[in-house]
């Protein structure tokens, strides 16, 4: 690679395709088939993000919860695989029967659609996706690269020390006290 720049310019198309490909696995084997109900109790707009709070429901609270980062699909419709008016958020926090969400604004037909139905405060039924920790982590360490020691190192491997050890041969391991080939 020439420079950070161009490591990133290569690397961050493959990034995105690999998250496409962890929110469809997420979708297919993760992605629970019942929501749960929840009443939005507050929005505020902080461009381009908009912070939601739901209220759960007490028993749905202790039948699971909700950690940082973790990919949340709201939705109009009974189940998240109906084709109904919905988005995806970030879950931030929980403070009892309350989760603070993010999700980004948007001028789409679909997000002016939820816009719409988060301004008149209407019920949403929400499935937990994923944890998208992971891939916040990758992201933020692709976007700081140029900030890396051993930035050089990755970016250039021609520019690398040369290893003299490759690791490849196996070394038997001396024998133990008082034991001789054959003998036990």
């Amino acid at each position: 690679f020439r420079d950070v720049e161009h490591y990133v310019q290569v690397v961050l198309p493959l990034f995105w395709e690999e998250v496409k490909a962890n929110l469809q696995r997420a979708k297919d084997l993760e992605m629970g088939k019942e929501c749960e109900h929840v009443q939005l109790s507050n929005f505020a707009l902080h461009a381009p993000w908009i912070k939601l709070e739901f209220h759960r429901e007490r028993e749905a609270c202790m039948q699971g919860s909700y950690g940082e980062h973790d990919l949340v699909l709201f939705t109009q419709g009974h189940a998240p695989q109906e084709e109904e008016v919905h988005f995806l958020g970030l879950a931030e926090r929980t403070r009892g029967s309350s989760l603070e969400v993010v999700a980004v604004q948007g001028e789409g037909e679909r997000l002016v659609a939820c816009a719409k139905l988060i301004s008149t405060r209407k019920p949403w039924r929400m499935v937990k996706v994923m944890s998208a920790m992971t891939m916040i982590r990758e992201f933020e360490g692709l976007m700081s690269l140029h900030a890396v020691p051993l930035c050089a190192q990755i970016v250039n491997r021609e520019e690398a020390p040369a290893k003299t050890d490759t690791g490849t041969e196996m070394q038997a391991a001396p024998a133990p006290m008082g034991f001789k080939d054959g003998q036990g």
